[in-house]
């Protein structure tokens, strides 16, 4: 809000007592009939004439805000603006509301209070400018993105204007000085003159707040091609990327309403995850996740946070890249689980094109801490020699070995010596035949395809699984990555019949098999059988798939008879 020339005379913290316990929709309310959009009220603008209501308060953030006219602010500036109240007499009546007696500050109080806020208030002014400046093409863009006017009000975005000089002409209206709109990092001295150039130009802004719910930051993306697509504020007294996450206020509140923290990539997925009901999501900004970020997290809830990053080689590497800085943080109750999405898919696109559904799915298979450190460094390597599965074991513990606190670290240990005995020293009743494993006879190429083509018809149509069940369950795979699939895939299956494709596919990959399902999703493989494609006819999958499994099962059968009579002739 702009400093006023009678602040001075209330100390600020008062101001924030109010707004605390006075409501915006109490005092709205009283003048204008509100009604219920949410977690927010609307109503048709009393600043200005209108038939459809664009006029929104939201009790939450403590503000109201009209989509038209552009007026914003809080309780107190909605009794000077409306009421026409002079400031003292709006404090003064919003005091006695809240059973409060107006205190007087100590000239040393309120320069300390001022030299404190001073920056906070600079960005809190620049983010009443972006919003009033959301109109035209920069607001369609949003709803194009699939934000609503509840989601866009709620989290305050707003347009930072093409023109450099606009939101500095405005702040120094204000009584801000320029080296306070520089500190703040809005700003940036011209190479040109002795000027000043805003920071955000031609950009939707998103503000960054800390646990607080003051604004420290903003994110921007651009609306041309020109520069950068995202860009932050650069660091400032306030603000520290590193420990800062967008959307904090908000997953607090989600999580004291029982929602699961979510970490995201980008600022849109954030969004379209609150709009979806994923009310715990928060982003870095813009980096790997950090220890202080992590640490901000695992403050807001006691259930473990899920990460959900995109399913392509760049989301797992920043999966791999946050597991490796959790690691040594973790402590009894304080861990992570992780959900790689379907590949060329974030969180705001899989929600737009498959719903919010889809993405719940996904998080349901989130991955253990400990399930994710066997797929990374086991699971996903060659453990076909001595040497290699020694060379996985190692790589194992010392990723374990990271973990600073010793009761975790023990039971990390725990269990990797489980999974290791009973991967690479199974006990089994069953005696090998004379020299298995040492020559293995090579698997003929077709026979692969053919194979592949089958996994990849129950992966993309999972609905067919009790037709094929018995099938698939005695199917002889001989490439030892199919066949791990192929195990997979009936455990899940088994473990969740109504399971779609898309969640199928996300649990698979993170278990492991993104390489297998890769080199089966091609159109060598789909060219042979059409049916197992992600989009053929639902109708006829089964019975094709049967057919080509029963044309495999008797070409297998004569090999091996052939086999036979070359050793007994």
């Amino acid at each position: 809000a702009a400093i006023m020339p009678t602040v001075p005379t209330i100390p600020p913290r008062f101001l924030e007592e109010i707004r605390a316990r006075v409501s915006v929709s109490s005092v709205v309310g009283a003048r204008v009939r509100l009604i219920r959009a949410g977690r927010e009220h609307k109503a048709c603008c009393p600043f200005h004439h209108e038939k459809t209501p664009s006029f929104y308060v939201n009790d939450e953030k403590a503000f109201y805000h009209c989509f038209g006219c552009g007026a914003h602010g809080d309780v107190i500036r909605f009794l000077m603006d409306h009421d026409k109240m002079p400031f003292l007499e709006a404090v003064a009546a919003l005091a006695a509301q809240a059973g409060l007696e107006v205190p007087k500050a100590s000239p040393a109080e309120v320069k300390r209070e001022r030299a404190q806020r001073t920056l906070y208030d600079a960005l809190a002014e620049a983010a009443a400018f972006f919003r009033g400046h959301l109109r035209g093409p920069p607001l369609d863009y949003l709803r194009a993105r699939g934000l609503s006017e509840e989601a866009i009000g709620a989290f305050g975005l707003g347009y930072a204007p093409a023109d450099g000089g606009a939101l500095v002409a405005h702040l120094e209206a204000q009584g801000f000085a320029r080296a306070q709109v520089v500190e703040a990092g809005l700003a940036r001295p011209s190479t040109r003159g002795g000027g000043l150039y805003a920071f955000f130009r031609d950009r939707v802004t998103f503000p960054v707040t800390d646990a607080r719910g003051r604004i420290v930051a903003f994110g921007a993306r651009a609306l041309s091609d020109s520069g950068p697509k995202y860009i932050n504020s650069p660091d400032s007294p306030v603000f520290d990327k590193s420990r800062a996450l967008f959307a904090l206020r908000e997953a607090k509140a989600g999580a004291r309403a029982g929602h699961t923290p979510l970490i995201v990539e980008g600022y849109m997925d954030a969004l379209a995850c609150h709009a979806g009901g994923f009310r715990g999501a928060v982003a870095p900004m813009g980096t790997a996740l950090t220890a202080e970020q992590l640490g901000l997290i695992w403050r807001i809830s006691d259930a473990a946070p899920v990460l959900a990053l995109d399913g392509d080689e760049a989301g797992r590497r920043a999966a791999l890249r946050a597991v490796e800085r959790a690691l040594p943080l973790l402590a009894p109750g304080r861990t992570l689980r992780i959900a790689l999405l379907p590949a060329g898919e974030d969180p705001d696109s899989l929600i737009r094109r498959a719903g919010p559904g889809a993405l719940r799915r996904a998080l349901e298979g989130a991955a253990p801490l400990v399930d994710f450190l066997w797929q990374v460094h086991v699971a996903q390597r060659r453990t076909d020699t001595p040497e290699s599965r020694a060379a996985a074991q190692k790589s194992l513990m010392d990723a374990i070995g990271t973990i600073a606190d010793r009761e975790v670290a023990g039971h990390y240990r725990a269990a990797a010596r489980e999974r290791i005995s009973a991967a690479f020293f199974p006990r089994s009743g069953r005696k090998r035949p004379p020299g298995a494993g040492i020559l293995p006879r090579p698997v003929a190429p077709l026979l692969v395809k053919t194979q592949q083509a089958l996994l990849a018809g129950v992966l993309n149509h999972p609905h067919i699984y009790p037709q094929v069940e018995e099938v698939l369950g005695r199917m002889a795979v001989a490439d030892a990555g199919l066949d791990a699939l192929r195990c997979a895939l009936i455990a899940a299956l088994e473990a969740d019949t109504g399971i779609g494709p898309d969640a199928l596919a996300a649990n698979l990959r993170v278990e492991g098999h993104a390489k297998v399902m890769d080199d089966m999703d091609s159109t060598s493989v789909y060219i042979r059988a059409p049916f197992a494609a992600p989009g053929s006819d639902p109708s006829v999958v089964a019975p094709l798939w049967l057919e080509r499994a029963a044309e495999m099962e008797a070409k297998q059968e004569q090999r091996v008879r052939a086999h036979g009579s070359r050793n007994t002739g």
